[in-house]
């Protein structure tokens, strides 16, 4: 809808067999909402879903691992309407160096939902077991942006280094 969302999350967590969702508000295209993923290698991958049309959109995979048992990692995400970037272990990954990096699929969609945003999961089950990766989480912040108003990215790489040092640095009072 036109609006930036950051993501920042520090924590563990453990590949599965298949792909499977470390934190979600939408499950597939027949809702809005984002999914990102942790493939079997322990990266990360970006789907964003819009339910007019059954519409989505990927991210690219991040180079560096950021799921593992038993290494806590820092992930950083932000989704603007000009593309997307990664941040792990409060680093911008390569694929991003020069900037924000459009999603496959072409053009904005609305994401906007009001659903719950799941950690571990996507809200999907199967024989009644949530879908989703043993996730350990110490931070997790989520802010929404200003409508028609990127974020620089340099600004981005700031503060998730900022978070990456000191996950409660958003909870301090100035």
């Amino acid at each position: 809808a036109g609006d930036s969302l950051f993501i920042f999350w520090a924590g563990r967590g453990t590949p599965e067999g298949t792909d499977q969702s470390a934190f979600a508000d939408a499950a597939s295209a027949a809702a809005n909402g984002i999914k990102l993923q942790c493939t079997t290698t322990g990266k990360a991958k970006l789907i964003a879903y819009q339910a007019a049309g059954s519409t989505f959109r990927s991210g690219g995979t991040s180079s560096s691992t950021v799921f593992e048992t038993s290494v806590t990692h820092t992930l950083g995400v932000c989704l603007t309407p000009v593309g997307h970037a990664y941040w792990v272990d409060g680093v911008r990954e390569p694929a991003f160096s020069s900037g924000y990096v459009a999603m496959s699929g072409g053009g904005l969609l609305s994401t906007v939902t009001g659903a719950p945003l799941y950690l571990g999961g996507d809200g999907s089950t199967s024989a009644s077991v949530q879908n989703g990766i043993a996730l350990q989480t110490r931070a997790f912040v989520v802010l929404a942006g200003r409508r028609g108003r990127t974020p620089a990215i340099a600004d981005i790489d700031a503060l998730v280094l900022a978070l990456h040092r000191n996950q409660q640095a958003l909870d301090r009072k100035s």
